[in-house]
């Protein structure tokens, strides 16, 4: 993935660029600031994947609720999402469009060492929510904060996996 974003910002004349990601996004966008640390000048994650702990337990869940439920792709979108049927329709939509044309990732993302995470030099805003399904949210925001010191960190308590409201926060932290 790094050659391929190498290959991206290249081909666009960018030399180096702030990185806004979620979910497994995150993973990669922290990946490339980990290999390429003078590319990233900022980095923004959502419920990044790689730094606390994979849950497994949903896929069960939302595999009988999809296959035994009518309706059960949707439901099970919403249940990982952390997302209820009215907030957040459109992206719930895109969800569900998503996993009807495309298998998700079943492997777990490695996880970065600590080492890995001390080394990053950018500033890095993590936002989490505290009702993640997919990941230890609480883990990743004490991995974070031990980690990196200049980093900032949010943990929303009530939010799921999918984060939203989150625009103006991320864009004071990519103009600061």
């Amino acid at each position: 993935m790094a050659l391929w974003l190498d290959d991206v910002l290249e081909g666009l004349g960018i030399i180096d660029a702030a990185f806004v990601a979620t979910s497994l996004g995150g993973w990669t966008a922290l990946d490339y600031a980990i290999r390429r640390p003078e590319r990233v000048t900022r980095l923004a994650l959502m419920c990044p994947g790689g730094v606390g702990r994979q849950k497994v337990g949903w896929m069960f869940k939302a595999l009988l609720t999809r296959l035994f439920r009518r309706g059960g792709l949707r439901a099970s979108a919403m249940a990982v999402a952390g997302l209820d049927g009215d907030r957040g329709r459109q992206a719930l939509d895109a969800v569900v469009l998503t996993f009807t044309h495309f298998n998700p990732r079943r492997e777990r993302l490695p996880v970065f060492p600590d080492e890995a995470l001390r080394a990053l030099t950018m500033h890095v805003l993590v936002i989490v929510g505290g009702r993640d399904v997919m990941f230890d949210s609480h883990q990743t925001a004490r991995r974070v904060r031990e980690c990196i010191s200049h980093a900032t960190v949010h943990l929303l308590p009530e939010v799921g996996h999918a984060v939203f409201d989150q625009a103006e926060p991320i864009a004071a932290f990519l103009r600061a």
